[in-house]
């Protein structure tokens, strides 16, 4: 099986705890079923973007696990991994209406001299194909 590449924007704390080896497991939750919803699987790479800021690390993927909040509650979401994904009730009341749910465990994070990656949109996570790597740096 073939890794994928992707691109995470991380903002300051988690960015700092994911370096340091804390954070083990990122969740995005949105609205909408969109990336990184269904597109990462255990292998792949991680490149982990400052806020408006480079490229300073790289994690793998472990694992991964896609939730509809319809089904899956974010109270059980945030119970059974709230004390690796490490975001405080500000970060869980401001998701309440999410209705898709990605839990990615990640493994291996190692940090980097920066690398500046032409990135103009407002998401927060992008599945990189060939062509985008052509272009991106």
């Amino acid at each position: 099986m073939d890794s994928k590449l992707h691109v995470a924007i991380f903002s300051e704390p988690f960015l700092s705890f994911l370096k340091a080896g804390q954070k083990t497991v990122d969740t995005r939750l949105s609205s909408v079923r969109c990336a990184p919803y269904g597109y990462v699987s255990p292998g792949d790479l991680v490149l982990v973007k400052e806020n408006s800021g480079p490229i300073t690390a790289v994690t793998r993927v472990s694992y991964t696990e896609y939730f509809a909040t319809a089904y899956h509650s974010l109270d059980v979401i945030r119970a059974d991994y709230g004390t690796r994904i490490l975001a405080g009730d500000d970060f869980w009341r401001s998701k309440q209406n999410a209705r898709f749910a990605s839990v990615i465990h990640v493994e291996q994070t190692t940090g980097f001299a920066p690398i500046e990656f032409a990135k103009t949109d407002r998401r927060g996570w992008v599945a990189l194909d060939d062509d985008q790597l052509e272009f991106a740096f």
